[in-house]
């Protein structure tokens, strides 16, 4: 899990209290997802050290800052992604869809783990 998640996502990982939903599942699930919607984007590269994530559990959300070297090379409004995620019967999904409004080419992703 350490090649990715970071040490504040590891750290929030086990003081989760909660045997239903595997965290670090669907930790790399949103990454996947952030990486999906970046790639189209600006056709580099993106690690999964390159991305923090944050999770609302009331709202079923998350947010993916973005951050590292590879901003550089990539598209210079996009500072992060907010995303959706939904854990029902065994099945992760998560998704981040980009608004026409935010000044960046329309796309999305979604990703099931």
């Amino acid at each position: 899990m350490s090649l990715v998640a970071s040490k504040d996502e590891l750290e929030w990982i086990h003081k989760q209290n909660d045997e239903h939903l595997h965290w670090d599942r669907l930790l790399f699930s949103a990454k996947e997802s952030v990486y999906k919607a970046w790639f189209p984007l600006t056709h580099k590269w993106l690690d999964f050290a390159d991305a923090h994530v944050e999770f609302d559990r009331r709202s079923e959300t998350f947010y993916a800052a973005l951050h590292g070297k590879r901003l550089g090379e990539g598209h210079s409004a996009l500072k992060g992604f907010e995303g959706r995620y939904l854990v029902k019967m065994n099945l992760i999904v998560t998704a981040v869809a980009l608004s026409r409004n935010a000044g960046i080419p329309v796309g999305g992703s979604s990703s099931l783990a």
